[in-house]
């Protein structure tokens, strides 16, 4: 396999050739990818929640404003 048709990794400014990382090296780099795709999973729930509490807190103040309404 040539040079530019191996797997790299660019680390702290540096590329490094994935199959000539140790194993170790290997699972610290697995962990990270892992972490960053969980990281990324997270921030997208977060942003649902956020926009559901939204919703939800709209549609309570919807609610409350029109029993109001009645009332008077």
């Amino acid at each position: 396999m040539t040079e530019q048709n191996k797997q790299t990794v660019n680390i702290d400014g540096t590329d490094y050739v994935v199959d000539e990382l140790t194993d170790t090296q290997k699972y610290m780099l697995n962990q990270v990818v892992n972490l960053r795709d969980r990281i990324s999973k997270a921030r997208m729930e977060l942003d649902q929640i956020q926009v559901a509490s939204s919703g939800f807190s709209k549609m309570l103040s919807d609610s409350v404003k029109g029993d109001n309404d009645e009332a008077a």
